[in-house]
């Protein structure tokens, strides 16, 4: 008879699923243990009792139907008997000799030679009535708990985020075990949270100017049974909370904060105008090396995002027209160790600390739509046109930004500068008093906010070209330069003022069309003769 063959870890993975018999054992694990289990040790919890599943049907189908009996050392064995043991990987033998032996610590017993499938003879003890497989003879002891507990521990190392994914699919499909913020509970246990407890909730929340609050500031507002598990009723609030569409959970990773939707700010609700993306083609823009580079330095939240090693320290970026105009910033992956993240909820409440001045002010992360809200009050308070540099640095405690306006002596300069005529956008030099240090490719100062937004509105109701732009655009920027010519960097930071994109479909506009010819840098020209015949 031959060994079982043992699948490889690879495959047993990628056929492993849960069934009903998995999802039962859980629920009886939680309920004795009484309080809400992480993600993680879920996982290692069904995979180490799949594992000693798997290891007893595994000797059922060797030792069981009188294939084989299971060795136990204190029983009498004959010759030609077939054995199965356990504590060798479920080895099959048959007995073939036997012999008397004598042990001080265990006195007289018998010894019995074994022909094992492997080949091999091996000698085994019989008639030994104290040994730790006479009480457990179809598993290992403790050594099999722990082998099992070890190889579960491996499984999750190896292929743990596999794993996760298909066990917390296969659970939310039971629906008997309920998730949040990766914890797990029987929905049946669950502490009962009514009606009355919620409005209790939303009045606290109000009370609050809205929140945020935390579970354990908000349970101390409610009757509730001071004799269950504290955890288990933070767990059942949370859900229950989750649950009802007055509320919010806007804490990051690792916190939990709940909101009242009805009193967060109307741009985290409805994303600005103003920052949504003028649809383009999902295609990879052949740039060239250096247009490539460019594009990078820019930060453009809806560029292709790099993939990028966890940085820390200050960021530093230009604000852009659009984010000027609606008081947010840019919310990209050269941001992600400065804001909070959170593994649901799209809305992150944080607090933005004005590095001048030490004044918090309320912010939000808006995951989803890539930006984060709460600039306006700085901008205005600091005069930040857009083309403004802005620093960013984490703050003290998780949830916290420090935003540093780079200030200077305040002096008069001509800087860039858009208004309206005859219904068009028009690019010029003015002077303006700027206070703050700024980029001289993309600062754009605004004579009349209303006037430009009219514009604005007009292109897009019209649903201008993205090329039609460029060229209106990169036509007046002409008008700025001596040597008429236009930066790359200046002329996506004015486009933004009619359109909301980011550089690369920009950039491409300038190598798809002969009429922009490169002369050096990062800066184009226009030859008019060449635009004969192309279409706008």
């Amino acid at each position: 008879m031959t060994q079982v063959q043992k699948q490889s870890a690879a495959d047993w993975v990628e056929s492993f699923s849960l069934q009903p018999e998995d999802c039962e054992h859980l629920a009886n694990v939680l309920l004795e243990a009484a309080t809400p289990w992480s993600s993680k040790q879920v996982a290692l919890a069904l995979l180490e009792h799949r594992l000693n599943h798997e290891w007893t049907m595994q000797l059922e189908k060797w030792c069981g139907n009188d294939i084989a009996e299971v060795y136990r050392p204190e029983e009498n064995y004959k010759l030609g008997q077939a054995l199965c043991f356990p504590a060798l990987g479920s080895m099959y033998g048959e007995v073939i000799s036997e012999r008397a032996g004598f042990n001080p610590d265990y006195g007289d017993f018998r010894v019995i030679m074994v022909a094992c499938d492997d080949e091999c003879t091996r000698e085994f003890a019989s008639a030994l009535p104290e040994h730790v497989l006479t009480t457990n003879p179809l598993d290992l002891g403790a050594s099999a708990l722990e082998n099992h507990y070890e190889s579960a521990q491996q499984l999750l190392r190896g292929y743990g985020a596999v794993l996760q994914v298909q066990i917390e699919k296969d659970l939310l499909a039971c629906g008997d075990i309920v998730r949040l913020a990766g914890h797990w509970f029987p929905r049946d246990l669950l502490v009962d949270i009514h009606s009355g407890h919620l409005n209790l909730v939303e009045a606290a929340l109000d009370v609050a100017g809205g929140g945020p609050l935390t579970p354990e500031e908000i349970i101390m507002q409610l009757e509730i049974d001071e004799e269950v598990n504290q955890q288990l009723i933070l767990f059942s609030l949370n859900y229950a909370l989750q649950q009802d569409e007055r509320f919010d959970e806007v804490g990051p990773v690792g916190q939990i904060s709940w909101f009242l939707r009805s009193m967060q700010p109307s741009e985290i609700r409805c994303v600005p105008e103003r920052l949504l993306c003028r649809s383009v083609e999902k295609e990879e823009y052949a740039l060239t090396s250096e247009l490539m580079e460019l594009a990078c330095q820019l930060k453009d939240e809806f560029s292709p995002q790099p993939d990028i090693q966890a940085a820390d320290g200050p960021v530093q970026l230009v604000l852009t027209y659009p984010h000027w105009r609606a008081g947010t910033l840019p919310l990209g992956v050269h941001m992600a160790h400065i804001f909070p993240s959170a593994l649901i909820s799209p809305r992150i409440k944080i607090t933005l600390i004005d590095a001048i001045s030490g004044d918090h002010l309320s912010g939000w992360v808006v995951q989803s739509e890539r930006f984060v809200s709460g600039l306006g009050p700085l901008y205005e308070k600091y005069s930040v046109p857009a083309g403004g540099f802005i620093t960013l640095l984490p703050g003290a405690e998780l949830g916290e930004v420090v935003v540093r306006i780079q200030r200077r002596n305040e002096v008069r300069e001509w800087v860039r500068t858009v208004s309206v005529s005859d219904a068009k956008l028009r690019f010029g030099m003015s002077n303006n008093t700027v206070g703050v240090n700024y980029s001289e490719e993309q600062i754009v100062m605004v004579d009349d906010v209303e006037a430009v937004e009219a514009v604005w509105h007009r292109l897009q109701e019209t649903g201008a070209t993205l090329s039609v732009i460029v060229l209106l655009v990169f036509r007046e920027l002409l008008k700025l330069n001596p040597q008429g010519t236009v930066h790359a960097s200046t002329l996506y930071s004015t486009v933004n003022v009619a359109t909301r994109i980011p550089p690369e479909p920009v950039f491409a506009e300038l190598l798809k069309r002969s009429c922009y010819q490169h002369v050096g840098d990062a800066y184009w020209r226009y030859d008019p003769e060449s635009e004969a015949g192309e279409s706008g």
